[in-house]
């Protein structure tokens, strides 16, 4: 992928329909930034996440640093042909960088905004893509207040963002606000060097299991899915410690407009935490992922057949009723083999 100049040309400002292209333009994005950079992740926000929704053919994107100096990491993207420009939302506390690139014959701009984990830009933004991927009446009051922004000034980002003001608060509204009590869960997905926490609690995932292989095959296949982007985990934590997770693997698809789809296993919370949100929370921040990589829908099954284990999931978002499910399981006689 060549890293161009951010094209100025009023085009890309125009309100134009919702073009499949976008998340394969963030897709190659991605993959470009993560041969480079290994303290970022990327994270696909604003309109060109939301499937079927208007907006500017521009490709915004969160890039979620390890790095204590987030300006270290704004010259560290400078030096794979990222640059920046004088625009109000390049700040400290949020540096700034963009650039364009050529796909497919058409040429997109792409905006990236980096902050550490946690931080509203990031959080808010997937909370607020979902918002509006569930909601068509505040996806159509979105695309009309985006259509009064252009009329007024299609080329003022400032000017333009403040006439979308109005709109924005009511959506964001929708966003539950964090607990700051003693004792509160943060969402995000699992670390590197969190194996082992993870391991442990697999042991309330299942009553028996198989048992684990040598501790060196444990640690290839987690290097191997943590090298896989379609790959997430995602963890809650209740005073550093990890108490709730799941794992959604994103599926690319042919059907559906090549759109992908999720599916989400593996969901599992501690036996002292349980019966307190802390497992929808994790689902919902796998869900709101999932959306931001275009998926047209999510999957999951369990093996439990208690009434009170079908509502959780159905208070997760989820259709007891929609398909049904049918497993093919290995034989018992065949052995089992690892990379």
């Amino acid at each position: 992928m060549k890293i161009d100049a951010f094209d100025e040309g009023l085009e890309h400002r125009n309100i134009v329909p919702y073009d499949l292209a976008y998340a394969r333009v963030f897709a190659g994005v991605k993959e470009y930034v993560c041969m480079h950079l290994a303290s970022v992740e990327l994270v696909h926000i604003g309109s060109t996440a939301v499937v079927g929704l208007r907006g500017k053919p521009m490709i915004d994107i969160t890039a979620i640093t390890s790095r204590d100096d987030l300006r270290e990491e704004q010259r560290a993207f400078e030096r794979i042909g990222f640059h920046r420009r004088p625009v109000w939302v390049d700040r400290d506390e949020k540096p700034y960088v963009c650039a364009s690139v050529l796909h497919e014959g058409r040429r997109f701009n792409v905006n990236i905004h980096i902050c550490h984990r946690g931080d509203p830009v990031h959080k808010d933004s997937l909370a607020f893509i979902d918002i509006l991927s569930r909601r068509p009446d505040l996806r159509r009051k979105y695309e009309e207040a985006k259509d009064r922004a252009h009329a007024v000034d299609p080329a003022n980002p400032q000017v333009y963002n403040r006439e979308k003001e109005a709109v924005i608060k009511e959506i964001e509204a929708q966003i539950p606000k964090a607990s700051t009590k003693e004792g509160c869960m943060e969402v995000h997905q699992v670390g590197a060097s969190e194996l082992k926490d993870l391991l442990a609690l697999y042991k309330y995932l299942h009553d028996a299991d198989d048992p684990l292989p040598d501790a060196a095959t444990v640690e290839a296949v987690w290097q191997e899915l943590l090298g896989n982007p379609r790959y997430k985990y995602f963890g809650g934590y209740v005073g550093g410690k990890l108490i709730a997770s799941c794992t959604l693997t994103v599926v690319p698809n042919l059907p559906r407009g090549c759109r992908p789809y999720g599916v989400i296993e593996n969901v599992v919370t501690h036996a002292d935490h349980r019966k307190q949100g802390h497992g929808k929370a994790v689902l919902a921040e796998a869900l709101s992922f999932a959306w931001s990589q275009g998926c047209y829908k999510v999957m999951l099954m369990t093996g439990r057949k208690d009434e009170a284990t079908f509502q959780f999931y159905e208070s997760a978002g989820f259709n007891r009723n929609d398909k049904q499910a049918f497993i093919a399981k290995a034989p018992a006689d065949q052995g089992r083999s690892f990379p």
